[in-house]
């Protein structure tokens, strides 16, 4: 059994967090998708793998619990939180492995090398998964190259992914209101119940053999 490679068709997601996807109150692709330079000059991000989150309530609690750990950081370096600044989880946005991998065959991206979505436990989280893209070696100005990024993924996904909000979480709702639909429309998980319910088996078989054999958070 394949434990750890992400497949083709598997799905992952990016989790959007108020405000930081926000630029003038207005929803920005680049804010919510954050992608980073990184030592090497590849160029990196975040997403989480459904096989370790196999229904949106596991995408939701993964969002969440990012956003409670920028806040408990918050909280330890400033010893307060502003209204202000304090992080919200609002929603997520899916795409598929291959769509990633496509940005690295020449056409999509051109100035791309290669992209992947690679398996990478995180802080505890084991649904976790980097998105890194290198680019061509002649490339000068990676900040150009990250907007055609960023214009792709977002043409590319579908979302948002929004969770069902109580009545004590109106600035949660609020933030949510604030995510754009892509042109691919909204996320609608079509998978049939013995589907779902074999994902859910299989989420639980591999979570218990994560943590029989001892996998390092």
């Amino acid at each position: 059994m394949n434990f750890q490679g992400i497949l083709p068709g598997d799905n992952v997601f990016r989790a959007s967090i108020y405000p930081l996807f926000s630029g003038g109150g207005r929803f920005v692709p680049g804010k919510m998708l954050n992608i980073s330079e990184e030592q090497d000059g590849s160029l990196l991000t975040s997403l989480v793998w459904e096989r370790y989150a196999p229904s949106s309530k596991y995408v939701h609690a993964f969002g969440q619990r990012l956003a409670d750990k920028m806040n408990a950081n918050m909280l330890a370096k400033h010893r307060k939180i502003s209204e202000k600044n304090r992080k919200i989880y609002a929603g997520a946005y899916q795409i598929t492995a291959q769509l990633i991998r496509d940005m690295g065959n020449g056409i999509e991206v051109p100035n791309v090398e290669s992209a992947d979505v690679i398996y990478h436990i995180e802080d505890g989280e084991i649904a976790h998964a980097d998105l890194r893209i290198y680019l061509k070696n002649e490339i000068q100005d990676a900040e150009g190259i990250k907007t055609e990024i960023v214009d792709y993924i977002w043409r590319e996904c579908s979302g948002p992914l929004t969770p069902k909000f109580g009545q004590h979480e109106q600035s949660a709702e609020n933030a949510s209101k604030i995510l754009e639909v892509p042109s691919k429309g909204r996320y609608q998980d079509r998978r049939s119940l013995p589907i779902k319910l074999v994902y859910h088996l299989r989420f639980y078989v591999l979570y218990l053999w994560w943590v029989m054999c001892g996998q390092k958070t």
